[in-house]
């Protein structure tokens, strides 16, 4: 038995909702660049955050050392 299945389920002005989606995809899309733009900017300052941490401690720590080798010299 062969034959083409149809939905009934459909509204009859399928045409005009189909457009207003298409519509509202191109729309939906545009705004998810724009948060990922936002995304990978906040990211890229969590990046650069973390390496002027990762410097600052590395800083301590050489200086924290540096008095460690004078104090035990010293004696």
């Amino acid at each position: 038995m062969g034959g083409i299945l149809v939905s009934t389920d459909m509204p009859p002005s399928t045409a005009n909702s189909d457009k207003s989606v298409f519509t509202d995809t191109v729309d939906d899309s545009t705004v998810i660049k724009k948060m990922l733009k936002e995304v990978f900017a906040s990211l890229e300052l969590l990046k650069i955050n973390q390496r002027q941490q990762t410097t600052l401690l590395d800083l301590l720590v050489s200086r924290s050392n540096a008095g460690i080798v004078k104090e035990t010299s010293s004696e």
